[in-house]
């Protein structure tokens, strides 16, 4: 999902250290990521340790980011910080699919968050551009 390659971008941007982002998981989370990292690492492979995040970890590490002073400057606007829940769901409805058509209600409520999704893809690219130009 391209929204997922967006959130590895902006956390990357905001300078964040491994230990840092790794800390803001649960414990749990940490291991799993660790794990498949030396397992990975053990054959001879060059993991990068952040992209073996899943979604939901990203989002969790965004959210913190976003709550913490250091960090939260290197964000895009709050707003957009907010709705990654909503994309959460999308994501889900998406990667676990049921019968999401059979109820009106269900439809519209994917439809509206597919929008929010486009909206929030569309908005983040044109931060990272205006980031990237204001960098150099």
């Amino acid at each position: 999902m391209h929204v997922e390659t967006l959130m590895l971008n902006i956390i990357r941007v905001t300078g964040i250290s491994e230990k840092e982002w790794l800390m803001s998981l649960s414990p749990q989370k940490r291991g799993d990521i660790q794990k498949r990292f030396a397992q990975l690492s053990s054959e001879r492979l060059d993991p990068d340790m952040l992209e073996l995040t899943y979604f939901s970890d990203k989002s969790t590490i965004l959210k913190k980011l976003g709550d913490s002073k250091e960090y939260a400057t290197h964000l895009p606007d709050k707003f957009f910080m907010g709705q990654l829940t909503e994309i959460t769901f999308l994501r889900n409805a998406i990667a676990h699919t049921g019968n999401t058509s059979d109820n009106v209600d269900i439809l519209q409520q994917f439809i509206d968050r597919l929008r929010i999704a486009h909206k929030w893809i569309e908005c983040n690219e044109q931060w990272q551009t205006a980031n990237a130009n204001t960098s150099h």
